[in-house]
């Protein structure tokens, strides 16, 4: 399961805690305490409390991202029933009218069209987006920071009291490490790396997004980082696959919206991953979305209440 680890603010948590499944992202993940900031030697320079400890009534999750997903796929599998889930789809086009809308998809298995029509077409298909094309042919690509993030999870011995996410370094060269999950090992745990770095080349196409990066290019940027309680070179070195993702977002656009037809997560509001607040907006702006299409029997007025309150 690929992704690696994401963090759910309590905002999020709140909102999934709600659906009922709050004990399984306890048992999952890992409720985070504290942010600690350190330099590239790794001496403390700030610590801030997180979740719980920061005096919300939800707790802040870092969570292996692939186990979140297929939580929620077993959820929504058993809610509305099995055969009423599709995968394997891929959207093409769309055509909407006074009352229904059609989406085009492109069926992996079987190569053909395959056409469904609904009362409203949600696009969370992330920063590549087909849908927010349709809506928005002519923005183009994804604007890249300059910045190139190699990441992997390990088994690893607990830093730090084991609840602590740390980020060391400075704006060019930086590390993120934070425990996900319990490791299969007693006294271990699965912990997320980040090694990012400042680069002069242009983003990489997409097709090379999400790529295997050799171990010796990432052991040479961070060859020193050993401090008294963490050894990244370490980690680097345990680790059987790491991979490479430019660091990118967009500009915002004018509408999330055209009739029936609406955005959600990082096809709407692409977000840098910085702060651990991308993946929780999205949530949230599914919970806001839900709500209004409950407050109204008329989808397109819903979609516009939603536009408004996110905003």
């Amino acid at each position: 399961m690929l992704g690696v680890g994401i963090n759910l603010q309590p905002t999020a948590v709140r909102e999934l805690t709600e659906l009922g499944l709050g004990e399984e992202l306890a048992q999952t993940g890992i409720a985070t305490d504290e942010l600690s900031y350190f330099n590239k030697f790794g001496q403390l320079i700030y610590t801030e409390k997180r979740g719980l400890a920061a005096g919300y009534n939800w707790p802040q999750y870092s969570i292996h991202r692939g186990q979140l997903q297929l939580l929620l796929l077993q959820i929504v599998r058993e809610r509305i029933g099995n055969e009423n889930f599709r995968s394997g789809l891929r959207f093409v086009a769309l055509a909407q009218n006074r009352h229904r809308v059609t989406a085009t998809f492109h069926d992996s298995k079987s190569g053909m069209a395959v056409l469904d029509e609904a009362d409203i077409l949600v696009g969370a298909d992330g920063i590549h987006s087909a849908v927010r094309r349709h809506l928005h042919p002519t923005e183009g690509e994804p604007r890249f920071a300059q910045q190139l993030l190699w990441r992997a999870a390990i088994d690893a011995e607990p830093f730090l009291g084991g609840r602590t996410m740390i980020i060391a370094g400075h704006f060019h060269q930086r590390t993120i490490v934070y425990p996900i999950g319990k490791a299969a090992k007693s006294g271990r745990l699965l912990t997320n790396w980040v090694c990012q770095m400042a680069v002069p080349d242009d983003a990489p196409p997409r097709e090379d997004w999400n790529r295997r990066v050799s171990k010796d290019k990432v052991r040479a940027a961070f060859d020193k980082w050993r401090f008294l309680w963490l050894d990244l070179p370490a980690l680097i070195d345990g680790t059987p696959d790491m991979y490479e993702f430019p660091l990118v977002d967009r500009d915002p656009v004018q509408t999330w919206i055209r009739g029936r037809v609406t955005l959600i997560g990082d096809a709407a509001h692409p977000m840098q991953p910085i702060g651990s607040q991308a993946g929780s907006q999205a949530i949230v702006d599914a919970r806001v979305l839900t709500a209004a299409l409950l407050e109204t029997s008329d989808p397109i007025k819903a979609l516009q209440r939603r536009s408004t309150q996110s905003k």
